[in-house]
This record gives structure tokens, C-alpha cells and sequence, in this order.
């Protein structure tokens, strides 16, 4: 399958995705809360000692990941909500065969509305990366550029500078 496809394909079935990653949210705010956050005793074989619950590390840990899944899923409903717009305008013969294209796997050809469907998402993209300054697929795009060792050094330099920025505002 090609870029372009899995780019289709992904937006054909964004309802499905966003349906997944609510559940997903919602299960990892179950399991947060359904583990112990108290001390307990444990013992080794050698010894008695106390575990306790790392507030610091798993309350980071957890606002993190939610808020990182919460961004997702918003992201998500942006783009399902403007391809959804686009594709009830679609005829309806060509809504029906996108749907046997995507979700039944016929292979179908049409390529005029499959470019009809990439100029739309490359717009609803475009859109993802003015409002959220985000994009699904930067990650799919070829990276035929050469990195420069220059701003890698630069880079590393500030992430130095504000490591220890921190350390002395906590004075270690």
C-alpha cells in the first residue's frame, strides 16, 4: 500500500481510532486509580521493610500521558470532523466505493478521487499544523535532508544550560 493510501486509509477510519483512544484514556485513568497509593510492608526473606507509592514520579508520570493522549484524541476529532464534512459532499457512488476500497479491501481503482481525498487532507494537515503545530504524518514523509551536526551541538548546549539551570534552582 502506498503513502498515499495509508493516508486514506487512516482518515477513512478515523471514527474507529477515535473511538479506541477514548476507551484507551478512560482504561489508563482506571488503572491509575485502582492501584494502591499507600505504604505497604514487605518483607524479602532477609528483612521487613516499607514500599510506599512514588507520588512524584507515577502523578507526573500519569498527567503526562494523559495529557499527551487528550492532545491526540483533539487532534483526532479536528481532522475527523473536516474530512467528515468533505466526505458527506462526496457523490454517492464514490462514498460508496472509498468504503469498499478502505474497509472491505476491494481493490478498486480510482484514482481521481483518491487525489480529490489527498488535496483534502493535505489541507486538513495543514490546518492540524497551524492550530496544534502538529502533524500525523511528518513522521511518514522521506528524510532526504542531511542533519547538521551544527544544531545538534547547539541543541545539546541549551538542554546543558537548562539542566543546570534547574539543578541550581534547586540548589544541588
Amino acid at each position: 500500500m502506498a503513502i498515499d493510501e495509508k493516508c486514506i486509509e487512516y482518515y477513512m477510519n478515523l471514527d474507529r481510532k477515535i473511538n479506541r483512544a477514548k476507551e484507551r484514556i478512560a482504561r489508563q485513568q482506571i488503572l491509575f486509580y485502582s492501584q494502591t497509593m499507600s505504604s505497604y510492608i514487605t518483607s524479602d526473606g532477609l528483612k521487613v521493610y516499607s514500599r510506599g507509592f512514588s507520588v512524584e514520579k507515577n502523578v507526573c508520570r500519569y498527567v503526562d500521558k494523559e495529557v499527551a493522549m487528550k492532545k491526540g484524541l483533539e487532534i483526532m476529532e479536528f481532522q475527523y470532523r473536516y474530512f467528515k464534512r468533505f466526505f458527506e459532499q462526496l457523490p454517492h457512488n464514490t462514498k460508496i466505493a472509498l468504503m469498499e476500497k478502505y474497509w472491505l479491501q476491494k481493490p478498486i481503482e480510482m484514482q481521481t478521487t483518491e487525489k480529490l481525498c489527498l488535496n483534502e487532507i493535505n489541507e486538513i494537515e495543514e490546518a492540524c499544523i497551524h492550530c496544534f503545530g502538529y502533524s500525523v504524518f511528518e513522521d511518514w514523509e522521506d528524510d532526504t535532508e542531511e542533519r547538521d551536526p551544527k544544531k545538534a551541538g547547539e541543541y545539546q548546549e541549551v538542554m546543558a544550560e537548562d539542566f543546570q539551570d534547574m539543578l541550581n534552582l534547586l540548589n544541588i
